[in-house]
Protein backbone atom coordinates (compact mmCIF):
# COMPACT_ATOMS: atom_id res chain seq x y z
CA UNK A 1 0.00 0.00 0.00
CA UNK A 2 1.05 3.39 -0.84
CA UNK A 3 0.85 6.78 1.36
CA UNK A 4 1.73 10.33 0.67
CA UNK A 5 2.31 12.83 3.70
CA UNK A 6 2.99 16.00 3.95
CA UNK A 7 4.31 17.87 6.78
CA UNK A 8 7.43 19.45 8.77
CA UNK A 9 10.71 17.27 9.39
CA UNK A 10 10.92 17.03 12.93
CA UNK A 11 13.87 14.73 13.45
CA UNK A 12 16.62 13.48 11.32
CA UNK A 13 18.42 10.23 12.91
CA UNK A 14 21.98 9.21 11.67
CA UNK A 15 22.49 5.86 9.85
CA UNK A 16 22.14 3.05 11.24
CA UNK A 17 24.25 0.09 10.28
CA UNK A 18 22.51 -3.12 11.30
CA UNK A 19 24.37 -5.32 9.13
CA UNK A 20 27.00 -5.34 6.00
CA UNK A 21 23.80 -5.42 3.62
CA UNK A 22 21.22 -3.72 5.59
CA UNK A 23 21.10 0.22 6.61
CA UNK A 24 18.49 2.32 7.49
CA UNK A 25 17.49 6.37 8.31
CA UNK A 26 14.75 7.22 10.05
CA UNK A 27 12.87 11.02 9.98
CA UNK A 28 9.82 11.88 11.85
CA UNK A 29 7.36 13.78 9.88
CA UNK A 30 4.54 16.37 11.44
CA UNK A 31 1.25 17.29 9.73
CA UNK A 32 1.35 20.99 9.05
CA UNK A 33 -2.90 20.90 8.14
CA UNK A 34 -5.90 19.44 9.41
CA UNK A 35 -7.88 19.09 12.56
CA UNK A 36 -6.05 15.85 14.20
CA UNK A 37 -2.28 16.45 13.25
CA UNK A 38 -0.27 13.04 13.32
CA UNK A 39 3.49 12.72 13.50
CA UNK A 40 4.69 9.84 12.06
CA UNK A 41 8.66 8.01 11.77
CA UNK A 42 9.40 6.98 8.40
CA UNK A 43 12.33 4.86 7.34
CA UNK A 44 15.16 4.76 4.64
CA UNK A 45 16.33 1.35 4.19
CA UNK A 46 20.08 1.02 1.97
CA UNK A 47 19.95 3.03 -1.16
CA UNK A 48 17.46 5.16 -0.44
CA UNK A 49 18.96 6.44 2.26
CA UNK A 50 20.67 8.67 -0.22
CA UNK A 51 17.55 10.47 -0.84
CA UNK A 52 17.14 11.91 2.56
CA UNK A 53 20.89 14.13 2.10
CA UNK A 54 20.19 17.54 1.84
CA UNK A 55 16.43 17.10 4.36
CA UNK A 56 16.85 18.88 7.53
CA UNK A 57 15.03 19.45 10.34
CA UNK A 58 11.75 21.88 10.00
CA UNK A 59 12.11 21.19 6.26
CA UNK A 60 8.49 21.53 4.63
CA UNK A 61 8.56 17.72 2.85
CA UNK A 62 6.46 15.66 0.62
CA UNK A 63 6.79 11.67 1.14
CA UNK A 64 5.47 9.08 -0.43
CA UNK A 65 6.03 5.95 1.03
CA UNK A 66 5.14 2.19 1.16
CA UNK A 67 3.45 0.81 4.11
CA UNK A 68 4.34 -2.94 5.28
CA UNK A 69 3.26 -4.95 7.70
CA UNK A 70 4.91 -7.81 9.22
CA UNK A 71 3.61 -10.55 11.38
CA UNK A 72 5.75 -12.06 14.27
CA UNK A 73 5.95 -15.06 16.65
CA UNK A 74 7.15 -13.98 19.95
CA UNK A 75 7.13 -15.62 23.27
CA UNK A 76 3.92 -13.78 24.45
CA UNK A 77 1.93 -14.60 21.14
CA UNK A 78 2.16 -12.87 17.73
CA UNK A 79 2.87 -9.45 16.72
CA UNK A 80 2.27 -7.08 14.02
CA UNK A 81 5.38 -4.87 13.21
CA UNK A 82 4.01 -2.11 10.84
CA UNK A 83 6.94 0.60 8.78
CA UNK A 84 6.54 3.47 6.66
CA UNK A 85 9.47 3.21 3.90
CA UNK A 86 10.43 6.04 2.40
CA UNK A 87 10.83 5.49 -1.92
CA UNK A 88 10.90 9.21 -2.97
CA UNK A 89 10.65 12.78 -0.97
CA UNK A 90 10.56 16.29 -1.97
CA UNK A 91 11.10 19.99 -0.33
CA UNK A 92 7.48 21.84 -0.39
CA UNK A 93 5.88 19.54 -3.02
CA UNK A 94 9.32 20.18 -5.18
CA UNK A 95 9.05 17.98 -8.31
CA UNK A 96 12.46 16.08 -8.30
CA UNK A 97 14.22 15.25 -11.53
CA UNK A 98 13.92 12.17 -13.49
CA UNK A 99 16.14 9.66 -12.70
CA UNK A 100 17.89 7.67 -15.59
CA UNK A 101 16.50 4.66 -16.36
CA UNK A 102 18.85 2.47 -17.29
CA UNK A 103 17.39 -0.89 -19.39
CA UNK A 104 14.37 0.52 -19.95
CA UNK A 105 12.81 1.72 -23.15
CA UNK A 106 13.22 1.35 -26.61
CA UNK A 107 16.37 2.47 -28.51
CA UNK A 108 16.33 4.52 -31.36
CA UNK A 109 19.08 3.11 -33.92
CA UNK A 110 18.48 6.28 -36.22
CA UNK A 111 19.12 8.99 -33.55
CA UNK A 112 22.50 9.51 -34.60
CA UNK A 113 23.43 7.98 -37.98
CA UNK A 114 26.35 6.73 -39.50
CA UNK A 115 26.99 8.48 -42.55
CA UNK A 116 27.42 5.98 -45.53
CA UNK A 117 30.42 7.24 -47.06
CA UNK A 118 32.23 7.39 -43.48
CA UNK A 119 34.02 3.83 -44.02
CA UNK A 120 36.20 2.36 -41.18
CA UNK A 121 38.97 1.05 -43.65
Amino acid sequence: MQLQIKGQVKFKSEVSVISDKFSKQTIWVAETEGEYKQTYELQAINKNIDKLQGFNVNDIVVVDCNVNGKVVNTKNGERVFNSLDIWKISKNGEVQPPQPQVGKGKIDVNANPVPQDDLPF
